[in-house]
């Protein structure tokens, strides 16, 4: 008998669950991997032997999402279905990896997140519960990840000539095996400090009960805070606490930092992603865009 759709999602799962263990993989990322894998095995048929299965089991269960509106999620859901079948293949589970990412996929837009506001953020700010306050304000001065802000420990800080939070189990772990290095300017460093006097956890972020931050019920209770004060009304594109970090990015290229000093701050390895996600935001910032021209011409003249 060969393998069956369901032999090769758990092999996978259990696969990817030690990476876990070991550091390498995120939880928020296995959460999704094992939630993408539980529906597809489920649509297609969890006893269904691989040998049967054809890439147009993937674009019917693609087609049947009809609640996925983002290019981004369908691509990062497609990639967790084929990722699954290409590492049975390598591992010899598998003949052949049955699947592709589909061709109406490939030239989908992705449109990134935008920059928040800063009346956007301070209505946030105000409106919000003291846990809340403390979240958004290290998102806005650091332009850290919100997975970054949830993770954080006491211990992760390092006091040395300048005060950092090293993370060593973040997204490009793996690839760089580097720790995330989120520099505290004087601000954010005191008002740890303070914050530290009011907390017994181990995080440095925590929820109204005093416990860690998961994903859900941070991005739960932000969305219900905006709702309070009807920020969501009318609005196409909602304010999420991830949009405070492309604030961060695009406040520093339009101030005149490079690239490479933004992709730095950032966690990112290389100036890739700085470009061309936190680029396309002020490449269509009109008063950046004229005080640079200005400048081009200034220096033109001289």
């Amino acid at each position: 008998m060969g393998a069956t759709v369901s032999s090769i999602t758990s092999a996978y799962l259990k696969f990817l669950e030690r990476q876990h263990k070991s550091g390498s993989y995120s939880a928020d990322h296995l959460s999704n991997v094992r939630r993408d894998l539980t529906r597809f095995a489920a649509f297609v048929g969890e006893t269904k032997h691989v040998a049967e299965c054809r890439q147009h089991d993937l674009s019917e269960w693609l087609a049947a999402q009809t609640q996925w509106h983002s290019a981004n999620t369908k691509r990062n859901s497609v990639s967790s279905v084929v990722g699954c079948f290409r590492w049975a293949e390598e591992e010899e589970l598998i003949d052949r990896c049955p699947y592709r990412r589909p061709r109406a996929l490939r030239g989908a837009i992705v449109k990134p997140r935008r920059p928040a506001t800063e009346e956007e953020y301070l209505q946030l700010f105000r409106a919000g519960s003291r846990a809340l306050k403390a979240a958004l304000f290290f998102l806005r001065e650091t332009g850290a990840r919100t997975c970054e802000m949830r993770e954080a420990l006491w211990t992760d800080i390092t006091v040395g000539n300048r005060p950092a939070i090293v993370l060593w189990r973040h997204k490009t772990h793996r690839r760089t095996g580097k720790g995330r290095v989120v520099a505290l300017n004087s601000v954010i460093f005191r008002f740890l400090l303070w914050l530290k006097r009011h907390t017994r956890s181990t995080h440095i972020f925590v929820n109204a009960h005093n416990g860690p931050w998961d994903r859900h019920t941070f991005a739960r209770h932000l969305r219900r805070t905006a709702e309070r004060i009807g920020m969501d009304e009318g609005v196409i594109e909602k304010v999420t606490a991830y949009c405070l970090r492309h604030t961060y990015a695009c406040a520093a290229l339009t101030a005149g930092f490079t690239s490479k000093e933004v992709a730095d701050q950032l966690g990112h390895s290389d100036t890739k992603m700085v470009e061309k996600v936190y680029g396309s935001h002020t490449a269509q910032d009109v008063k950046y865009l004229t005080r640079l021209a200005d400048d081009i011409r200034s220096r033109r003249r001289a």
